[in-house]
């Protein structure tokens, strides 16, 4: 795996440029409804430089296996892009248990921890029954869990949930969850598909230096780079 410097960068760095990455992708093997190559092709159609297939799991995936042999057989035959394989799992807890196995995290070249489900609540349609004031302190709580205690690289889309069915996640607890991603040293994504204040999220993290991840959340080869042109569009 290589260092966090070669892979990531910190946000201060997009005043310059946009670098053509995209480090959030679901393929054919889960939700997704492109290949992996097929999403390699239209990388290098759209001129990115790398990509993450970052695959949802659950500890009893029992595919992972295929699907890692297959990227890694795969990418060979297009040494103009870099390409990683990963997980994204879910926070089953507060205190940062991912919903994956130890082979799993361990044979992956990028971790991607998220807040999916907020603890407690066995389904989403129960979001219904807290206020917000709680439920954004449950996913800010959630989100703290995978920072402090998981064995995570990446927090993705944080107070995405939130966003989706409430209101703007409250600007003091991504403030806090920056922080403690630049001492644990883990990436925060800035997310196309759950990210409304891109701009407002970027200077917070440029504030507190920390390094930063570009996903799209792509489910078909023609969402991939979404990111990148969204960025490159308000920068």
């Amino acid at each position: 795996m290589e260092s966090k410097n070669t892979i990531f960068f910190k946000a201060a760095q997009l005043s310059n440029d946009v670098p053509g990455v995209d480090y959030h992708i679901h393929t054919t093997f889960t939700d997704g409804k492109s290949s992996i190559e097929e999403y390699i092709l239209a990388a290098i159609k759209k001129d990115l430089s790398a990509i993450a297939f970052t695959e949802h799991v659950r500890k009893s995936s029992g595919w992972f296996g295929t699907f890692t042999q297959d990227v890694k057989n795969i990418r060979k035959a297009y040494p103009q892009l870099k390409v990683y394989y990963g997980i994204e799992a879910k926070a089953l807890d507060f205190q940062g248990t991912l919903d994956a196995a130890p082979e799993m995290i361990n044979e992956s070249e990028l971790v991607v921890g998220a807040v999916h489900r907020y603890p407690g609540l066995e389904n989403l349609s129960e979001l219904e029954q807290i206020s917000p004031v709680k439920a954004a302190r449950m996913e800010f709580e959630a989100s703290m869990g995978l920072i402090e205690n998981a064995p995570i690289d990446v927090l993705a889309h944080p107070g995405g949930i939130y966003e989706t069915y409430y209101d703007d996640f409250p600007v003091g607890y991504f403030r806090e969850i920056v922080k403690a991603a630049k001492q644990y040293n883990i990436a925060i994504e800035i997310s196309s598909k759950y990210c409304r204040r891109i701009i407002e999220w970027l200077e917070i993290c440029k504030s507190e230096d920390v390094f930063i991840s570009l996903g799209s959340d792509a489910h078909s080869d023609s969402e991939i780079g979404t990111i990148v042109n969204t960025l490159r569009g308000v920068m």
